[in-house]
């Protein structure tokens, strides 16, 4: 006979049920509390103001990049903008900094974000 039915005759529950009813009720206790804290956490929470800005010695950076034949900058994906570089900042291929970005590639594999 199970120690529960010996306590209370009339009550025939047995240890496993009450078990059972007492995780079930501590799952959804835990559940509750975890969305409160999640409530709390993301109210009030709004998106930062992003302002766009343009960074000249990443501009220049990149060019030099660019000219120096990083094949990463060669892409032709800024449309209007690449050509630009191009037909402005073209006649300098062979001005000092680019070599200078041309042995930085070879002597410390200077590529993709590692220019800035």
């Amino acid at each position: 006979m199970d120690c529960a039915v010996r306590a209370y005759p009339r009550c025939r529950v047995s240890m496993a049920e009450i078990n059972f009813h007492y995780a079930k009720d501590k799952i959804i206790k835990k559940s509750i509390a975890l969305f409160c804290l999640l409530a709390l956490c993301c109210f009030g929470v709004q998106a930062q103001q992003i302002e766009p800005q343009v960074k000249e010695e990443v501009e220049l950076m990149a060019s030099l990049a660019r000219l120096a034949g990083y094949e990463e900058y060669n892409y032709d994906i800024g449309g209007r903008y690449t050509a630009d570089i191009d037909s402005v900042l073209g006649e300098y291929r062979s001005h000092q900094a680019v070599e200078m970005m041309k042995q930085f590639r070879n002597k410390y594999g200077l590529a993709y974000d590692r220019v800035m």
